[in-house]
């Protein structure tokens, strides 16, 4: 009987931890650059689940909100015959701020679970000059680190030698004073 239980608990361990297990995914995407009103930009996507496995049968969606007006678009994203990787093809109506989102899409084909996650990517300038950059600020020139001296550097030298000096003195008094003197043992004939 004990056995029957375990094997029965197991098995509904395994349905419930596969169902709980793979439900999140994460979306990568290309963000636009240099795109106007009225341009198409290609939103690149790539969704995983758990950030490691390339899923082939995601329905990724672009989403866009224009911060002035709350104006909304959504688009499908297509895939591009590579496991995990998708296009959309986005339009923004205007110029201005929009907020960009991205739904990974990552659902049961047949509609008996849903996982799908909204990404959210930040807002992006559409249409809008970047400010100009300023000049960096002037940087004064460091200080040098050497100085010359007026001695021609012999100074240095003299440095030099006496402390190679000192250090031979203290190598020759190591090896002459350091040396043990222990008693020599005689073999004797008593």
């Amino acid at each position: 009987m004990l056995r029957r239980t375990l094997l029965v608990a197991g098995v509904a361990l395994a349905f419930a931890s596969e169902a709980s297990a793979g439900c999140f995914a994460t979306l990568g995407m290309n963000l636009p650059n240099d795109v106007g009103a009225g341009d198409t930009w290609t939103a690149k996507l790539e969704v995983r689940q758990h950030g490691q496995r390339l899923i082939p049968d995601a329905q990724p969606t672009v989403s866009i909100v224009n911060d002035e007006t709350g104006e909304r678009h959504r688009f499908d994203a297509t895939s591009t015959g590579r496991a995990g990787f998708y296009t959309a093809k986005v339009v923004f109506p205007s110029n201005g701020t929009w907020r960009l989102s991205g739904n990974d899409g990552f659902n049961a084909p047949d509609g008996s679970w849903r996982c799908s996650t909204t990404h959210i990517f930040g807002s992006v300038s559409i249409g809008v000059p970047p400010p100009a950059a300023s000049p960096p600020p002037a940087v004064p020139a460091p200080e040098p680190v050497a100085v010359a001296r007026e001695d021609g550097g012999r100074t240095g030298l003299w440095i030099g030698l006496g402390t190679g000096l000192v250090a031979l003195a203290a190598l020759a008094a190591a090896v002459a004073f350091g040396r043990p003197r222990g008693r020599v043992a005689r073999a004797s004939n008593l």
